[in-house]
């Protein structure tokens, strides 16, 4: 079966079936829909017209469906715009080879309407590209859109004439074909309006650094608890790294980045498993927030932070270094700001260093 499935090239498609949650592997996914859907289509009207008994379109559509299997090749081999452009150019050439044949009452002309739109559409396509690769070809489909028009328009009669009963059932195919095409559309870019907004919100409230919420961030959530004060108890902790300016003198500024991160990775992992939040406020120094403990249990849960971050260490251009960190913290009262807290949080860490450091002050 592992072979079987190898072979033909579904590897890639059975994983993004089972997550295709990210905007890449949702575009990735949403491709092989299309490719899927289109190759039914050419599997339905292979039948459809082999029923009829007019063979060249069957033909037609045979060569369209091992045109749509090269496609999956190219899918599988994450050749996007090729496939893209492929995709198009074999479509646009059925078309016109179909409209020739049958004339116009099968609606296919709804077909090119469609998919010169969806040409348009960015999809792989760099922006700053999408005018040299996209425009020139989509005006090209355009012209020979009215070129077509105006060739067949000086036929008398299509070289294959059906009945008036079969024009109108591939006509109601080819308008449900549209419709199913536009809400894929449509919702593919739905998602994609959504996943923008998210990857801009993230951006702007997340250190690029250490992926860890920014400033701004931190000062939203910590409003949010302050809301909530009236049920649950708020405490805030600033934690800095000791001795930092000395990471960066004496390793470089590199290593200094990568103990922050370090300790990002550290402050997350612990602060995940107790439920407080945790954010870069700037600098060396981070925020944790808690509205779910008491303060003794946020006290020990930080000095136990201190410890793990004392025991640890991390190699940098084959240099072991080690850090401690100083906390102080504080707890919500009545009329605070959430500046006030960070204010007396900041008092209890000056205290923290003056006291000789690596110690947790309340």
């Amino acid at each position: 079966m592992k072979r079987l499935i190898k072979f033909l090239g579904l590897e890639n498609f059975i994983s993004l079936v089972q997550d295709h949650q990210s905007y890449e592997k949702r575009t990735e996914f949403s491709m092989y829909i299309v490719n899927i859907f289109l190759l039914a289509v050419a599997i339905i009207y292979s039948i459809f017209f082999w029923i009829l008994k007019v063979y060249p379109l069957v033909l037609l559509n045979v060569t369209g469906i091992i045109a749509i299997l090269f496609q999956h090749l190219l899918l599988s081999k994450k050749r996007f715009l090729f496939f893209q452009e492929f995709l198009f150019l074999q479509l646009f050439l059925y078309t016109i080879v179909i409209v020739i044949q049958i004339g116009w009452g099968g609606g296919y002309e709804i077909w090119i309407f469609a998919y010169i739109t969806a040409y348009l559409l960015p999809f792989y396509t760099k922006q700053k590209d999408f005018f040299n690769i996209k425009i020139l070809p989509a005006f090209i489909y355009i012209f020979l859109y009215f070129l077509l028009l105006i060739i067949t328009s000086s036929i008398q009669s299509p070289f294959i004439k059906l009945e008036s009963y079969q024009y109108d059932i591939i006509y109601l195919f080819n308008v449900v074909i549209a419709i199913i095409c536009i809400t894929e559309f449509c919702i593919f870019f739905s998602y994609k309006s959504v996943f923008d907004r998210k990857e801009i919100k993230k951006r702007s409230d997340y250190d690029t650094l250490t992926n860890l919420p920014n400033r701004y961030a931190i000062t939203e959530t910590g409003e949010d608890y302050i809301s909530l004060s009236k049920k649950n108890d708020v405490y805030l902790a600033i934690i800095d790294i000791d001795f930092f300016k000395k990471i960066n003198d004496t390793y470089g500024h590199l290593a200094g980045d990568k103990a922050l991160i370090n300790l990002a990775d550290i402050l997350r992992l612990k602060s995940s498993e107790r439920g407080f939040f945790v954010g870069r406020y700037g600098g060396e120094e981070f925020v944790i927030l808690s509205n779910s403990s008491t303060e003794d249990e946020f006290y020990h849960s930080l000095n136990e932070l201190r410890k793990t971050v004392e025991n640890n260490s991390f190699t940098y251009e084959d240099n072991v270094i080690k850090f401690t960190i100083s906390g102080g913290m504080t707890k919500y009262k009545d009329n605070n700001s959430f500046a006030d807290l960070l204010a007396n949080a900041d008092k209890n860490l000056y205290i923290a260093k003056e006291k000789g450091r690596n110690i947790i002050i309340r």
